[in-house]
């Protein structure tokens, strides 16, 4: 254990955590200010100066607060995967990483530091199990579109599951729907899950099944709601389903569709 000047700390390039909410870190500031850091820092030694391990978000806070120094725990003999599983283990304990942060580090345990998929869970604790570790490593697959609308809160862990499901060729058009109509997981599931029962059951062409795919996603973005098309190519006709999760949103998609109801009080 030791005091130590922040000025003579470095963040660690790998660290998972790329976001540091600024209104946290003043909150933070301010306690420290008040009445100290009282969890050290864990850091190594590299020539004159210190690299970071784990308790970046108390390093910063320490530093806003211009604070002299920090208390530090300095662990030279964490190197490869032990100080990666420590990174690990101290962000998701301390704050929650972000669905993309967590698919990121997942990957670099995995493919940098050679840990098994049940290594990797170990370290998680309750925090996740193997299924979902796999399907964290699956988000990466994803459209870089579709990875952003998860990096900023658009889509969560959920919508990404779903969308890994899908034809890649309509990953980020369906995803562009679910964020524009702040669509649930289960709206999601539901439209993906007809979409692809109506296109096997309907047995249509592709040229028409380009189409009927045009025309849910044209609906959708005008209703703001799931819009499904299932079409029997042998009968020539079909339905037309809209999702919806409360009488409000009947409301608000009957408005949209030019119906005003004159109920009697």
């Amino acid at each position: 254990m030791r005091e130590i000047p922040p000025d003579l700390i470095d963040r660690n390039p790998d660290q998972p955590r790329k976001h540091f909410d600024p209104e946290e870190l003043e909150d933070l500031a301010v306690t420290f200010t008040q009445v100290g850091v009282a969890q050290p820092v864990v850091v190594k030694r590299i020539g004159e100066r210190y690299q970071l391990i784990a308790g970046e978000r108390r390093w910063r806070a320490a530093a806003l607060a211009m604070l002299d120094t920090v208390p530090a725990i300095i662990r030279n003999d964490l190197t490869g995967s032990k100080q990666a599983l420590l990174m690990l283990i101290e962000n998701v304990q301390r704050s929650d990483l972000s669905t993309m942060e967590m698919a990121r580090y997942i990957c670099y345990l995995k493919d940098e530091e050679e840990l098994t998929q049940e290594e990797i869970t170990i370290a998680l604790g309750n925090k996740t199990n193997r299924s979902a570790v796999a399907h964290y490593l699956r988000l990466l697959k994803l459209p870089l579109s579709v990875q952003k609308a998860i990096d900023d809160g658009e889509l969560g862990f959920g919508h990404g599951k779903v969308l890994c499901g899908v034809d890649p060729d309509r990953q980020a058009e369906i995803a562009t729907l679910a964020v524009k109509g702040s669509w649930t997981v289960r709206q999601l599931e539901n439209y993906v899950k007809r979409s692809s029962s109506g296109k096997k059951a309907s047995t249509v062409n592709k040229e028409v099944a380009d189409a009927l795919n045009k025309l849910e996603t044209g609906a959708s973005e005008v209703i703001g709601y799931p819009v499904q098309i299932q079409h029997s190519a042998k009968r020539n006709s079909g339905k037309v389903t809209i999702q919806y999760g409360s009488l409000d949103e009947l409301d608000g998609i009957m408005a949209k569709m030019g119906y005003k109801p004159d109920f009697d009080d």
